[in-house]
């Protein structure tokens, strides 16, 4: 039902299905080519030999981590224990640490009263918005960039390489070229740029994972 619900009308036949990874089976995986966007774990109750469903969904979202992590892989958990229905943020901060957070509260599946049964119908509809606004995850989140004191908003068109994209500034149309790197030497790239040597670097910015985020025209 909640398959049906979430990809209503939706022509590329996405489904959720059990994926396994090592040795632990989802109850359910939404993937998007690689990346995992919403995972769901059921359970009856919690209990020792049960377990927690909300530790196995995040457990199992880690095991799903590639290898080799290169950035942030944000992901709905949904945990579905007894008639309660619990939904969770979770994303990788770089290779060292997730963050786990409860987006609503816990909301029962049998009927109570009206307005605990409307919070859960907005819940679903919330849903339903959030997976299916997928194509935004073929380019990065940070869509903003600080040039010559004012923030301008950038408009991804295409993936040249990995890490590296075409873009345009707005309101001016302006193609840029868009990097991501561990590291970057913007005083080389400025000074060989006086030189003529290298495109003109219009931003550079640490971001929070200590990525270097450039802007070059």
């Amino acid at each position: 039902m909640l398959e049906q619900y979430l990809f209503d009308g939706w022509a590329s036949g996405a489904t959720i299905v059990p994926v396994q990874v090592d040795d632990s089976t989802s109850d359910g995986s939404y993937l998007y080519g690689k990346s995992l966007l919403l995972n769901l774990e059921v359970k009856i109750h919690k209990s020792a030999r049960e377990g927690d469903p909300t530790m196995q969904n995040i457990g199992y979202y880690i095991k799903y981590l590639p290898s080799r992590i290169d950035g942030s892989m944000p992901c709905y958990l949904l945990d579905i224990c007894g008639p309660l229905l619990s939904v969770f943020g979770v994303i990788n901060l770089g290779d060292e640490a997730v963050v786990c957070e409860p987006l609503v509260a816990s909301l029962p599946l049998l009927y109570f009263d009206t307005p605990l049964l409307t919070s859960l119908a907005r819940v679903y509809g919330n849903k339903q918005v959030v997976t299916s606004d997928v194509t935004r995850f073929t380019f990065p989140y940070k869509d903003t960039a600080l040039i010559d004191g004012e923030e301008v908003k950038l408009t991804y068109e295409a993936a040249i390489v990995r890490y590296v994209f075409c873009a345009r500034l707005a309101p001016s149309q302006t193609k840029v070229i868009v990097k991501f790197a561990r590291q970057y030497g913007s005083d080389v790239h400025q000074y060989c740029a006086n030189e003529g040597f290298a495109p003109k670097l219009l931003s550079h910015e640490v971001l929070v994972n200590n990525w270097a985020f450039v802007v070059i025209a």
